[in-house]
């Protein structure tokens, strides 16, 4: 998940510029190179874009820093770091699944097996109202139609579930 900022700020009257960064794109292949989420912007705040998440089984391929970092994939692919004050760390490619990637509020878990980790969970905010998560790191995906990682609470989405099976 990208990075997430809380706390008060006064806002004087008048146009003010609001980004919403968009998602970025896995690290596929031992050269791959992925790309990270865009930054966030509200007029002087800035909030980092997510760290890309490695994927792929041809080796150790590492998750990106960001404002939280995208999950390692392969054997023993590394997290990726989030940003201080943002969001947390993906979790580490122990099997061969990809890692989940790291939450504002949690570090994402490492895969285990042919199963993709779990995203980290979001932060807490009631800054709609209600008082919801924001944030989720992304579930890592499987290898090998086994089970993908769940998304983190607040917007990480599943990871996705390769099928080995052909035909009808």
């Amino acid at each position: 998940g990208g990075g997430v900022k809380t706390g008060t700020l006064s806002v004087t009257a008048g146009a003010k510029t609001v980004t919403v960064g968009a998602g970025g794109v896995g690290r596929a292949g031992s050269s791959g190179r992925g790309t990270n989420g865009s930054n966030s912007v509200f007029d002087s705040i800035t909030a980092t874009g997510g760290g890309a998440g490695g994927i792929g089984v041809t080796g150790s391929i590492n998750g990106l820093d960001g404002g939280s970092g995208g999950g390692g994939a392969g054997l023993n692919g590394v997290a990726g770091n989030g940003t201080a004050s943002e969001g947390y760390a993906g979790g580490t490619g122990v099997g061969y699944g990809g890692a989940g990637g790291g939450g504002a509020g949690v570090v994402g878990t490492n895969s285990s097996g042919n199963n993709g980790g779990n995203g980290g969970d979001g932060v807490q905010s009631s800054i709609s109202g209600a008082t919801v998560y924001y944030g989720g790191g992304g579930g890592g995906g499987d290898n090998a139609d086994t089970q993908g990682g769940t998304g983190g609470q607040g917007g990480g989405g599943a990871g996705s579930t390769i099928s080995t099976t052909q035909g009808t």
